[in-house]
């Protein structure tokens, strides 16, 4: 696992930013003062579900990036040692672990990424080696492959009734950084490719989050902000500025001095990545970062305007546990997450009696074995 973060530290800090990109047609973004964290003011986990994931087999889980719920299944992306996805029932039985690694019909080398399309009712598969989709039913069985040929390298994706709104790895072609697609046509582009900030970013997941069924939230590249897109009124804006009080840091000058940021980043244990991993419900924003130390989690307070450190709501919530990073959020606007083991006990909740309880009801399960925690907060 050290591993991975190393590379993913190096990923998201080698070519980044730190000024918000000027935009037009807004009145100006909400400030996010990330640096003043309230503890007075922070949140409280309420209704609490525990979901353990029963499967010891092969197929088991390893690292879950993303959750879809869908009706009454979960669909976890699982793009470490499984490079696949699973389908589980809410209550956390197996139905199906799709890992189809090859070069035929249905097949790939990686997958970078899988969303579920409404209107037909299909999961869509986005593999990182070629410009295709491939579509599975909620059986997890094959239906079919696409080709496509409008140029983008999907980041991110989000269905809308008849289109596709893509966030796109800019660096990889040149083009804009957002797109709105009608059958492979371009409609509308947002956020020209910036070189420096858009270059050397990490194919990462979770960076579009719907605030409503008429407003689209989303993060892009290495930029301090977060973006909307108003779905009816088709217009572009920039809806938060967060503030991590990084002011006087010429980030080009240091990759000048060091060659890149990887000699600065290991000095600097505040130094943050930009955002990624952006999810909210009706009341909360959340989103995340990496520092030297590993992943960061933030929740900000849209009513009282105050940002809560996951890392200290959680280290309240588990002995021997932690949650670093949010995966999803249910139909019913419940955040999800995984809760990673701190060994060599077993994790356990505090102060929490109902919750412990029916972790203990699962009986003594393996560090590797996955549970699910959907929460509130409030």
């Amino acid at each position: 696992m050290r591993v991975l973060q190393f590379v993913l530290i190096w990923l998201f800090l080698f070519s980044c930013q730190l000024k918000p990109v000027a935009i037009e047609n807004y009145t100006g973004p909400i400030p996010i003062k990330v640096y003043e964290k309230s503890n007075e003011l922070r949140p409280l986990l309420k209704n609490i579900e525990v979901v353990y994931l029963n499967d010891k087999g092969d197929n088991r889980i390893r690292m879950v990036e993303k959750a879809i719920q869908v009706d009454s299944l979960y669909i976890f992306l699982d793009r470490m040692l499984g490079n696949g996805f699973h389908i589980y029932t809410l209550e956390g039985q197996p139905i199906h672990t799709i890992k189809r690694i090859g070069e035929g019909p249905g097949e790939y080398k990686n997958i970078a990424n899988i969303y579920y399309q409404e209107s037909t009712k299909e999961l869509v598969t986005i593999p990182m080696d070629g410009q295709q989709k491939i579509f599975f039913d909620l059986s997890g069985n094959f239906l079919r492959d696409e080709r496509y040929n409008h140029g983008y390298y999907y980041s991110d994706l989000h269905f809308l009734e008849n289109k596709e709104f893509v966030i796109n790895l800019s660096d990889m072609n040149g083009f804009h950084n957002v797109a709105l697609l009608q059958q492979e046509k371009t409609i509308q582009t947002y956020l020209e490719y910036a070189g420096t900030i858009d270059d050397g970013t990490f194919n990462r997941i979770n960076l579009i989050s719907p605030e409503n069924e008429k407003i689209l939230n989303f993060v892009v590249g290495f930029r301090d902000t977060i973006y909307q897109y108003n779905i009816q009124e088709e217009l572009f804006s920039a809806a938060y500025f967060l503030d991590f009080q990084r002011d006087g840091l010429d980030l080009e000058k240091m990759v000048e001095k060091y060659g890149d940021l990887l000699p600065y980043f290991q000095q600097d244990e505040k130094f943050e990545s930009n955002p990624f991993n952006l999810f909210q419900n009706e009341k909360f924003i959340s989103f995340g970062t990496i520092k030297r130390t590993g992943f960061e989690l933030y929740f900000y307070d849209k009513e009282k305007k105050m940002v809560t450190s996951g890392s200290d709501l959680f280290r309240e919530t588990f002995e021997y546990g932690k949650v670093d990073r949010l995966i999803g959020v249910t139909n019913d606007g419940q955040f999800m997450a995984i809760v990673e083991p701190l060994r060599p006990k077993p994790w356990r909740f505090k102060n929490l009696p109902e919750a412990q309880a029916k972790l203990e009801s699962f009986g003594i399960f393996d560090p590797e074995d996955k549970v699910l925690i959907l929460f509130d907060l409030q």
